[in-house]
């Protein structure tokens, strides 16, 4: 009594099978004869130890091989049965990310009827993770530029298909911009962005001024008045065509000062001929820094001191 056995590849697309026998039984007895039958396949049978080409018809289907060795007279049949199915398409969509958020991976891989995908295998270049098994992996990706990610994908019956695409990562814009920081209510600035992008242009600018007149802008450089005094913060937002974003706040952005109230007082309010002196004073607001007085026919006639 005597045991062997065979193997087969090139049951995925082609419908050309070779299939390959052994010189010695399991036992390692020499085999004499190999009498191989394949139904359904051209040629249909053979005596060779190792059959090539045998060519059966590109569409799904089961077989049988058959194949009976004979060794030292005694005799052994074994049979497989396999399926003819067409290769599967790997193909996926990546995301085009910006730096530091989320890749996301989309398998786009077709099968064909009746042998589903059971295995997705990712190498993913420069990003975290490194590999994958996944059907629809996420990315996260430390640089900007092109990474290659291959994509290796096995049907139920062993059919193979392998794909490489680049997945595009983004760098981020950064925001800036300046504008006038002071001035006495009401204050109008015009700021201008200083916004930059090495990945796309710069396609949005959302501006937001609380308590500025519009409290909010989509101008590039837009124009923003202040009536009340007080200090006051700005944010810019900014995206690029591809989505990517950056935020800037400045807080204060601007301070707007109040305008003062003159006033004084003077004393006496009357003063001889004889003795015509008088000595002013400030009742103004305390943020006064500066005077200029115009006494018309006194003497001085004019001076800066805060109480001449």
């Amino acid at each position: 009594c005597i045991t062997s056995d065979f193997t087969y590849v090139g049951n995925c697309g082609s419908g050309i099978m070779n299939f390959t026998g052994n010189p010695n039984t399991i036992g390692g007895q020499p085999i004499t004869s190999w009498e191989w039958s394949f139904p359904g396949g051209t040629p249909s049978s053979s005596l060779d130890m190792s059959p090539t080409n045998i060519v059966y018809p590109v569409t799904i289907g089961t077989y049988t091989a058959t194949l009976i060795v004979s060794a030292n007279g005694c005799k052994d049949t074994i049979q497989k049965v396999f399926t003819i199915v067409g290769p599967p398409t790997a193909a996926f969509t990546p995301t085009s990310p910006c730096l530091g958020t989320t890749t996301f991976i989309n398998d786009g891989s077709v099968a064909q009827a009746g042998d589903s995908i059971t295995n997705w295998n990712w190498t993913i270049t420069d990003g975290s993770p490194s590999s994958s098994q996944y059907q629809n992996p996420y990315i996260i990706y430390n640089t900007p530029g092109a990474h290659d990610v291959t994509l290796e994908i096995t049907t139920q019956s062993g059919c193979k298909d392998t794909i490489t695409q680049q997945v595009i990562v983004y760098a981020p814009p950064i925001a800036n911009f300046e504008g006038p920081k002071e001035g006495c209510a009401p204050q109008c600035n015009d700021y201008k962005d200083l916004s930059t992008s090495t990945d796309g242009n710069i396609k949005i600018w959302q501006w937001t001024f609380p308590g500025g007149n519009p409290g909010s802008s989509p101008d590039q450089n837009p124009h923003i008045c202040y009536n009340s005094p007080g200090k006051y913060g700005g944010t810019l937002i900014i995206t690029t065509e591809y989505g990517c974003k950056d935020t800037i706040t400045i807080t204060p952005l601007v301070t707007v000062y109040p305008w003062p109230d003159a006033d004084f007082y003077v004393s006496p309010s009357h003063a001889p001929i004889t003795d015509p002196v008088f000595s002013f004073s400030d009742v103004w607001s305390n943020e006064v820094v500066q005077w200029s007085w115009d006494f018309g026919d006194g003497a001085p006639k004019n001076t800066t001191d805060k109480k001449p």
